[in-house]
C-alpha cells in the first residue's frame, strides 16, 4: 500500500453510496437501531460538514475496556441470527503481529507493538488496535457500522464472511476491488485505525487538513458538484480523507436510513449520526481540556483552537468557574500540533469586553466562547454601564462572533428568559419557538440572568469546610448561613462543594 500524494483516495470505496436500485440490499447497513432511530432522525439537521467530530473524541483511546466493548456488541446485536458467518458479538479472528513506531515521529504506523494471538474475539481485537493506535474504540465501532452494518446486523443470509473481510472498507477504492493485502477482520480494523492517525500525523500527504477551506464532492461524479467546507480539526479532516464526500441537502433531509437523490452519499452523515446516537453529542463548540502526551502541556480546546493553560491550578479554577469537565485526556504530540493555537482569558458570560480602553467596538460575552457586537447604549441597558472590560485584541479575536442584537434569548437549564432593551422577563419553554427568530437563544450561567436583572453578578456560591463563600470578581467572600440561604433562595443557586485543593487557590476576605 502506498501513501503517495498522487494516490490519496485509492483506499476507500464510497461508503454506503445509496441509489434506488441498490436500496434493498444495503438499507440494513444504513438503518439506525429502532430504539435510536428517532433521536438520530431529529439530530441529523445539526450535522456540520466542517466539524463532524472533535480531536479528543477521535483520539481518546481509554473510553471503553474490552469487556465494555463486548457488552456493547451484545446489546446492539441481541437480535442477530448467525448467517454463513457469526454475528459480530460472536465473531473471532487471529491477531497478526505488527511493529509500532514507538517514539519515532518520522515513522508511519501505530505507536505500540501488537503481538500475534490466535482466535481473539471482535471486541478484543477492537480494544487491542485502539490501544496500540491511540484511537477511540467508539470510532472503530462506528466505522464498522457505517461501512458494513456489522454492529446492528440482523444476520441471516446477508451476514457473510465477505463483510468481515472488508469490515471497515479500507483499501477498497470507488472503482476497483479491495486490495487483497489488507483484507480480513484484523487487517481492516488495524489499517483503518492506522489511517486515521496517519492523516493527522502527516497531513501534508493528504487532500484534507485541519483549518483548510476545501471543495468536497457530494459524490464521485463531478457533475454532482461540491460544497465549500472549512475543516475545523484534524479528526474531521481524517474522516474526509477516509471517505472523501460530504452529504448533500437531500441526504440530510432524508435522514438516516432513508434515500436522498442521485447525488447523495451517506458515509460521513452516517458516521456522525451513529456516533451521536450511541455515544453522545459531537460538538466541537463545547470546550474541553487536553494534555500533550509528549510535552505534558495542558490546553483548553475552544473554537477549534488550543489555548495554553499554565498549570493544573489554572485548569481547576477554569473548570470550577465554567463547568467544563475536569478531565484531561492525553493526545499524541503530533495530533496536538495540528490544532491551531490561540489564547484564552476567563471572562464571565454577560461581561462587555473591548480590545482597548478607547475601542468603540464593544462585545457582550455570550456563553464561554462567543461574543456578540453591541452598541454603547445596549451595553448600558444590559449591564448598567458603558465601560467594557479591556482584554486585548488577541483575546477579543479568540471569541467566535455571533449575531448582534439588543434582543437576547437566554437558556439556563430548562428555564428561558428574553432580554429586550434591558428588560428581562421569563417565558415558558413552549413559547420559545415564537421568540426564537427574533431573540435567538444562547446557554448562559444563571449569574448572567441575575446581572441582566439587577446589574450585579452574584458570581458563584461554594461550600468548603462547613462554611459558605461567595466567589465574585476574582475574590472569595465568606458569608453567613443566613446570607447563603437568602442568596440561594433568591437566585435559585445551590452552593457547590469544593475540596481543600480548590480552596487553597483562592484569596479570601471577610
Amino acid at each position: 500500500m502506498t501513501h503517495s500524494a498522487a494516490a490519496r483516495h485509492p483506499f476507500r470505496r464510497l461508503a454506503l453510496l445509496l441509489v434506488p436500485a441498490l436500496a434493498a440490499s444495503v438499507l440494513s447497513a444504513l438503518a439506525v437501531p429502532t430504539d435510536d432511530a428517532a433521536e438520530a432522525a431529529s439530530s441529523i439537521t445539526s450535522f456540520q460538514p466542517g466539524d463532524i467530530i472533535t480531536d479528543a473524541d477521535m483520539f481518546t483511546y481509554t473510553t471503553m475496556s474490552a469487556s465494555a466493548i463486548q457488552a456493547f456488541l451484545d446489546a446492539k446485536g441481541s437480535g442477530c441470527v448467525a448467517g454463513s458467518a457469526p454475528c459480530l458479538k460472536d465473531y473471532r479472528a487471529d491477531v497478526q503481529a505488527v511493529a509500532g513506531y514507538h517514539a519515532d515521529p518520522t515513522v508511519r504506523g501505530c505507536q505500540d507493538d501488537i503481538a500475534a494471538a490466535p482466535n481473539r474475539s471482535a471486541a478484543q481485537i477492537i480494544y487491542l488496535v485502539a490501544q496500540a493506535c491511540k484511537i477511540n474504540p467508539q470510532v472503530l465501532l462506528v466505522t464498522l457500522q457505517k461501512e458494513q452494518g456489522l454492529v446492528t446486523s440482523p444476520g441471516g443470509e446477508g451476514l457473510t464472511e465477505g463483510k468481515y473481510r472488508r469490515a471497515t472498507g479500507y483499501n477498497c477504492s470507488d472503482s476497483a476491488p479491495c486490495a487483497e493485502t489488507t483484507l480480513g477482520f484484523f487487517n481492516q480494523v488495524y489499517w483503518a485505525a492506522r489511517a486515521f492517525q496517519s492523516y493527522v500525523r502527516f497531513p501534508d500527504g493528504w487532500n484534507f487538513r485541519a483549518g483548510q477551506v476545501a471543495e468536497i464532492q457530494f459524490k464521485p461524479h463531478s457533475a454532482c458538484g461540491t460544497k465549500t467546507v472549512r475543516i475545523a480539526n484534524g479528526a474531521t479532516a481524517a474522516l474526509y480523507n477516509y471517505t472523501p464526500y460530504t452529504p448533500n441537502g437531500a441526504a440530510l433531509a432524508a435522514g438516516v436510513g432513508a434515500v436522498g437523490d442521485g447525488c447523495s452519499s451517506y458515509g460521513n452523515r452516517n458516521f456522525w449520526a451513529y456516533y451521536y446516537t450511541w455515544f453522545g453529542p459531537v460538538d466541537d463548540q463545547a470546550p474541553y481540556f487536553i494534555k500533550n502526551a509528549t510535552t505534558k502541556q495542558i490546553y483548553l480546546i475552544a473554537n477549534g483552537k488550543r489555548h495554553p493553560i499554565a498549570s493544573k491550578h489554572e485548569m481547576r479554577l477554569i473548570a470550577v468557574a465554567t463547568g467544563i469537565p475536569y478531565k484531561l485526556p492525553s493526545l499524541d504530540g503530533d495530533i496536538v500540533s495540528q490544532i491551531g493555537t490561540g489564547s484564552f482569558r476567563l471572562v464571565e458570560p454577560g461581561t462587555v469586553i473591548a480590545a482597548t480602553a478607547k475601542s468603540k467596538k464593544l462585545y457582550l460575552v455570550d456563553g464561554l466562547t462567543t461574543k456578540r457586537p453591541i452598541s454603547k447604549k445596549q451595553a448600558i441597558e444590559l449591564t448598567g454601564s458603558s465601560k467594557a472590560t479591556v482584554v486585548g485584541a488577541k483575546v477579543v479575536s479568540g471569541y467566535r462572533t455571533g449575531a448582534g442584537s439588543a434582543k437576547l434569548g437566554l437558556r439556563v437549564g430548562q428555564r428561558y428568559w428574553i432580554a429586550d432593551q434591558g428588560v428581562l422577563r421569563r417565558i415558558r419553554p413552549e413559547d420559545v419557538p415564537h421568540y426564537k427568530r427574533t431573540f435567538g437563544f444562547g446557554t448562559y450561567d444563571l449569574s448572567t440572568v441575575v446581572a441582566l436583572r439587577t446589574g450585579i453578578s452574584i458570581g458563584r456560591l461554594i461550600r468548603w469546610d462547613g462554611h459558605y463563600y461567595l466567589v465574585r470578581d476574582g475574590r472569595t467572600v465568606k458569608i453567613s448561613t443566613a446570607q447563603y440561604k437568602r442568596l440561594a433562595h433568591q437566585f435559585g443557586k445551590k452552593a457547590q462543594v469544593v475540596d481543600d485543593y480548590f480552596a487553597s487557590l483562592v484569596k479570601t476576605k471577610k
